[in-house]
């Protein structure tokens, strides 16, 4: 319900962006998070290249900020 509105493509991009960042908070991606990402990817309309794309950049970006190692 949330994301059925989303009709601007950088609308949906951040979105997949944002839950993938929360989802890999912890470091690991389980099962039923990945199962979450695949039908959120598919309810936004956003490809397995896509997606790819952006959690790539998201978790260099995680990586990346500080304490990130901590």
């Amino acid at each position: 319900d949330i994301v059925r509105g989303v009709s601007d493509p950088a609308a949906r991009e951040d979105l997949y962006t944002l839950a993938f960042t929360i989802v890999r908070a912890d470091e690991a991606i389980t099962g039923g998070e990945r199962i979450y990402l695949a039908q959120l990817a598919h309810q936004l309309g956003l490809d397995a290249l896509v997606t790819a794309r952006l959690e790539t950049a998201a978790a260099a970006a995680i990586d990346a900020a500080p304490g990130a190692d901590a």
